[in-house]
């Protein structure tokens, strides 16, 4: 306003250079000395001793590394007559991050396709006569479909409905075999590599450079053989906790979770894993406790189909890999160390509030601390001669000799320094300067002991101006709400969580189709069986039957597959879309004039001899039982997704519903493609894959009984207008006619169910809660710098607030400091010899220096 723009920028560039230190009241009170100095004590040894030393904050971190487990089972047990080994027993057989071994079965064999009698503890199954029956009714926990007649039931003189099915049904004719006693001696290779791409470190669990025939022979022991990840079953079972005898009966899911602790500030190649063992299913008083699942064998006897069924009770091991690393990084160190500094304010802010509430004669600090200033000019800049004190020193301001405020209020005083501030350093440089020069080592540790319990706060100047308070306040009104109702209230800040639990998923369809003349059971038309966190349903098949090995002609839409002679087809030839290596003859494209070249496959080929069946329309009805069992090691609570003590038979009657039957986790087919927003017709078309999240958000602070999951659906493979689109597999079913092996090659358009379990959970501690509150009162600085910023830049007279803001001391600084107690000249005196400096410092601070309203320096 009263210079032009050359001047302004002068002058700016001039004060640029300035350095602004902030004003320090020092208050001579032992008590709040000793509360203050006691506060900062355990604000630094928190931040050493857990934030750096126990947690290395020093460190930049990866605990998302990137794992891969390979898994093999060894062991053979004689089952009766059978010999049991690997291939028998271990499923599945690729060898996976899950893996099961059966312990105990119960077969029913010798079943096709044909009608008998319901089991007749299916509801509404017992009847008296054929009226008691509907034709085609079916039952969720039934085993067909009812023909409408009422039969004996097998050789019992009471009847039930009769149903087409695979008979006989397992509820009668299933033998139970006893447990595999051998299996305790099993041995699982659990091979298990991990790799920190941001360290560029990959490590094993097995030791380098060691033969391959170590493996087999040796079993995993923390002492003698930690680099043998080779287990028994028996041992496994014995670290969960489990009694084999137990597993045996009704079978089990077992965690092992391979921890991997890295500090790479070592040696790399010191990093090992540690191992341990956990129960992960519920299985106290539920439904459905254990683990198992079906599977079937099929073989054909007088050109009839037949199978036998298998009902595995086993044990399975999901191999769950945690990952942790650090190295030393000079950012975190730097970002860690700032806020560990800047969270020793809370101190002030502590004091403050005891000094002012609760210390005697306290306006006499509140007048000291506050500095009013109003829109009238005042002005501060005087050159005055500077005698700077000992840290400590009972004199308190710029000019020598003269008293603060009144005799009884000499316990406060202030420097021209700011602990903490940008400017801490330089502060204590020229403090400790000045005093070396003036005392012995003696005189100066004896002042600084003194002066090391004295209270430091920063003074703070009052601007009296409403449009500027209102700003203020409404600022503060903003930072406050945000941390009161966001950051504690919504996000819980004042609690420790756990975002990454444990999670264990069993998996099981139920329902019965009838598919022209076939009956199709949850063994036919469930992949995989195990039973795991991903489940399909089949839909709709395209069957190729009867094929096998031989020559035939190649589909003609496969590229240079038509021919007219033997010289257009080389031998031995392939395509990258065809169905098999060419022989290099030319052969008629089966019962069609033109010709192909022949090949060497599963003949015939499925684009020629393919059989599309209609979809399967009572799968709109289909049920999939979804057990979730979820582990929170930090808070040690276990929760599933069934309501515990309740009857075996609930959970086959019922359908899940937010309102009715919360812990009911069976869900409809049709229900889960709602829910999804697609159309089950589509569906059954292509196929697809759907998410069913399952999201535990628990509050430890309540009841952890009450902590129960929601569950929602969505559509995961992108499905328009893409190639391949929806989702399809193809298996086959093999058996033996004449001599000659057959198959039937099926492609089915399922249903993919993904599920996928999230995981929050929260409790009170006390050590988020003083962090979050120390970032919220911090965060309220903002509000003074917008503030300053706006008082010194659009409120009018600004020069005013800036002059009152900003003491501009001129000041000429002894070389040689005399005290008066030790008798030697005040300034003035003919007897001292002095070297002045000029040196301009700009404190950051009250309108007024000193606490003596009215003295000049």
């Amino acid at each position: 306003m009263n210079m032009g723009v050359k001047e302004f920028f002068k002058e700016y560039f001039i004060g640029f250079w300035d350095y602004e230190t902030p004003k320090v009241m020092v208050v001579r009170n032992r008590k709040l000395g000793i509360i203050y100095r006691g506060v900062q004590f355990l604000v630094i040894t928190y931040f050493i001793w857990y934030v750096f030393i126990s947690q290395k904050a020093y460190q930049d971190t990866e605990t998302r590394p990137e794992s891969s487990v390979y898994t093999m089972m060894q062991g053979v047990a004689l089952q009766g007559d059978n010999i049991l080994d690997m291939v028998e027993y271990v499923h599945p057989s690729e060898g996976g991050d899950v893996i099961s071994t059966i312990l105990r079965r119960e077969v029913t064999h010798d079943q096709k396709q044909g009608t008998c009698a319901e089991d007749y503890r299916v509801a509404n199954a017992n009847c008296t006569k054929d009226s008691d029956c509907v034709p085609g009714e079916g039952n969720i926990d039934g085993n067909g479909q009812r023909t409408g007649r009422c039969v004996p039931y097998y050789n019992y003189t009471f009847k039930t409905c009769e149903i087409q099915t695979w008979c006989p049904i397992e509820a009668f004719a299933t033998v139970r075999e006893p447990p595999l006693a051998e299996a305790i001696n099993f041995s699982v290779y659990i091979k298990n590599t991990i790799h920190f791409p941001k360290f560029k470190v990959l490590r094993g669990n097995t030791r380098p450079r060691k033969k391959v025939k170590y493996m087999p022979r040796c079993h995993y022991s923390e002492e003698t053989h930690p680099y043998c990840p080779v287990f028994r079953l028996g041992y496994i079972a014995e670290q969960a906790r489990e009694k084999f005898s137990e597993l045996c009966k009704t079978g089990g899911v077992i965690g092992v979770f391979i921890n991997w602790k890295c500090n790479f500030d070592t040696d790399p190649m010191a990093c090992a894993p540690t191992y341990s063992f956990r129960r992960l299913d519920v299985r106290k008083n539920l439904p459905f406790s254990g683990y198992n699942y079906r599977f079937a064998k099929y073989y054909s006897r007088n050109g009839e189909e037949f199978r036998t069924l298998i009902k595995a009770f086993g044990m399975r091991l999901d191999i769950i890999v945690h990952g942790h690393a650090g190295k030393f990084n000079i950012v975190p160190t730097i970002i860690n160390a700032v806020t560990a500094l800047t969270s020793v304010e809370i101190c002030s802010i502590i004091c403050d509030w005891i000094m002012l509430t609760f210390i005697d004669k306290n306006e006499i600090y509140s007048a000291g601390k506050f500095d009013n200033s109003t829109d009238k000019p005042v002005d501060h800049t005087v050159v005055t001669d500077l005698t700077l004190t000992s840290y400590g020193s009972t004199d308190s301001d710029l000019s020598e000799g003269v008293p603060l405020l009144m005799e009884e209020e000499a316990d406060v005083f202030e420097k021209v320094e700011g602990p903490g501030g940008g400017g801490a350093l330089v502060d204590l440089l020229l403090v400790f300067w000045f005093m070396g020069m003036n005392m012995g080592v003696k005189e100066f540790f004896k002042e600084y002991f003194i002066g090391f319990w004295d209270y430091e706060t920063p003074k703070v100047m009052v601007v009296r101006n409403r449009k500027l308070g209102i700003i203020y306040r409404g600022v503060q009104f903003l930072v406050i709400t945000y941390f009161i109702w966001y950051v504690f209230i919504s996000q819980k800040a004042y609690q420790d969580t756990e975002t990454r639990p444990e999670s264990s998923v069993y998996t099981m369809m139920q329902g019965v189709a009838l598919q022209g003349d076939n009956i199709l059971d949850m063994v036919e038309y469930v992949h995989p069986s195990e039973g795991g966190d991903v489940i399909s349903t089949i839909l709709r098949r395209e069957v190729t039957h009867d094929q096998k090995q031989g020559t035939c002609a190649e589909d003609y839409r496969v590229a240079n597959a038509n021919c007219t002679k033997d010289s257009d087809c080389v031998a031995g030839e392939g395509n990258i879309d065809g169905n098999g290596q060419r022989t290099g003859r030319c052969v008629p494209y089966y019962n069609y004039t033109f010709k192909t070249c022949e090949i060497q496959t599963w003949c015939p080929i499925e684009a020629f001899a393919t059989v599309r069946e209609p979809p399967l329309a009572e799968a709109i009805n289909f049920s999939v039982y979804i057990k979730n069992t979820i582990h929170f090691p930090k808070f040690k609570v276990l929760r599933g997704n069934t309501r515990p003590r309740k009857k075996v038979k609930y959970m086959p009657r019922c359908h899940y519903s937010e309102e009715t039957h919360p812990y009911c986790p069976v869900f409809r087919l049709g229900y889960i493609a709602e829910q999804a927003r697609e159309k089950f017709s589509e569906l059954c078309k292509t196929g697809g894959v759907i998410g069913v999240f399952i999201n535990w958000k628990c509050n430890f602070d309540t009841d952890p009984m009450a902590c129960a999951p929601t569950y929602s659906f969505r559509r995961l493979d992108v499905r328009k207008n893409l190639p391949f689109s929806g989702y399809n597999y193809r298996f086959a079913k093999y058996y033996s006619r004449n001599g000659e092996e057959f198959r039937t090659l099926i492609k089915a358009f399922g249903m993919r169910l993904d599920i996928i379990v999230h995981g929050h959970a929260g409790k009170f501690n006390i050590v988020p809660t003083i962090i979050n509150a120390v970032t919220a009162l911090t965060s309220v600085g903002i509000c003074s710098i917008i503030c300053d910023w706006i008082m010194l830049t659009f409120i009018d007279k600004n020069e005013i607030y800036s002059a009152g803001k900003f003491d501009n001391v001129k000041l000429k600084i002894q070389t040689q400091i005399m005290l008066k107690d030790a008798n030697i000249p005040l300034p003035g005196s003919e007897e001292l010899h002095l070297h002045y400096a000029d040196l301009t410092l700009t404190s950051y601070g009250s309108m007024d220096s000193d606490l003596s309203e009215g003295v000049p320096l």
